[in-house]
């Protein structure tokens, strides 16, 4: 069933009731006009108000109790018009919803400005970690292809120097085995080939003193049989390589980039902490950009309570605002009782231990039966 809304003077209302009144203010209005557009309405009092700000809301308002027809002079006037207001407004439902509006304006801003800062911080570090990497990264490659240069050099070496110490190894064994043989020889040799085998064991004693001392001089030592000839092979193969000139050089080049590189490492990691303590100083957050999250999603939240109380009447507002109030001073409790109860299992926790230790102790330090 549709309602019908009639508009009639402030007057022309006197002794009438309705369920809700609305009274628009204007400069042909007074106190006494004021009076009675306020309190016609059973449910609803409303007074609407055309103004620029609410500075001015409340200056057109003491102007219309001060228009008072009864006249008690303009001190009796302001003074009225003043105590109105201030019971109107300062302790009114607009007073309680513009405070909580500002409270909320200005924690998102807050929250505005400190997402903004951490997101300037964020690209910060992020323009430091790309400069960062464009130079880590190129002199990181020279470095791996020193390397591999260097164990390329010595593969080669080794190579060759292997296959030479198993020429020379098998030089020594040869002449060893020789020897063995005409000692064998000269021992079992009949009394007419006596002398010549001897001499000839004399022979190959000298050749393998010569092939050893050859083979001593050039690899420091000597295979000690057959089956040792492939790894002492290699084994002097490695150690002779150290001291090969173009093995030295690639070693000296592929140290010198290893070392570039961890200069590189330290100084940016300099470069990066110095950054980190300029741009977000004492604050550490798992990252940067989970604060970033939090802020947001707080300026969001906030926005929605914002726009719930924009949209409400004042009285529905404030009762809003006091149900958030209490939402948050019981969550606060909770906290604080859940952090006592905790507080409380650990000592229970640790005095039966605190007992056992003692008994421990008592037991461990008393006199022996």
């Amino acid at each position: 069933m549709g309602h019908l809304g009639y508009a009639v003077t402030a007057y022309g209302v006197q002794g009438a009731t309705v369920n809700a009144a609305h009274t628009m203010l204007s400069d042909a209005i007074d106190a006494a006009g004021v009076y009675v557009g306020m309190t016609r309405g059973r449910d609803t009092n409303r007074l609407h108000i055309v103004a620029s700000d609410l500075a001015d809301a409340k200056q057109q308002f003491v102007d219309a109790l001060a228009r008072d027809r009864a006249d008690r002079g303009l001190e009796d006037a302001t003074e009225r018009a003043r105590e109105a207001v201030t019971d109107l407004i300062a302790d009114g439902p607009m007073s309680i919803v513009s405070a909580e509006r500002d409270r909320i304006v200005e924690r998102i801003a807050k929250a505005d400005a400190e997402r903004e800062q951490w997101v300037s911080a964020a690209a910060k570090l992020h323009d430091q970690s790309q400069r960062h990497k464009a130079e880590y990264e190129p002199q990181r490659e020279l470095a791996a292809a020193a390397d591999a240069k260097a164990a390329a050099v010595l593969a080669d070496v080794v190579e060759s120097l292997t296959q030479e110490a198993v020429a020379d190894g098998a030089k020594f064994l040869a002449a060893q085995q020789n020897a063995i043989a005409a000692r064998r020889a000269k021992e079992s040799a009949s009394r007419f080939r006596k002398r010549p085998a001897t001499r000839t064991a004399n022979n190959a004693d000298a050749r393998i003193v010569e092939t050893e001392r050859a083979v001593r001089g050039r690899w420091q030592s000597v295979p000690r049989s057959e089956s040792n000839l492939p790894s002492w092979s290699e084994s002097v193969a490695q150690h002779e390589a150290s001291h090969v000139p173009a093995v030295v050089e690639a070693r000296a080049e592929a140290t010198q980039a290893r070392q570039i590189v961890s200069e590189i490492t330290a100084r940016q990691s300099r470069e990066h902490m110095a950054l980190y303590e300029r741009v977000l100083g004492n604050r550490r957050p798992s990252t940067v950009a989970a604060r970033v999250k939090a802020l947001r999603e707080q300026a969001a939240q906030d926005r929605r309570y914002l726009a719930q109380i924009d949209a409400l009447p004042p009285d529905e507002a404030v009762k809003l605002v006091h149900e958030c109030a209490a939402q948050i001073e019981a969550e606060h409790l909770a906290a604080e009782e859940a952090r006592r109860a905790a507080k409380a299992r650990t000592k229970r926790v640790e005095a039966p231990n605190h007992e056992r230790n003692r008994g421990r102790s008592l037991y461990r330090d008393g006199p022996s039966l």
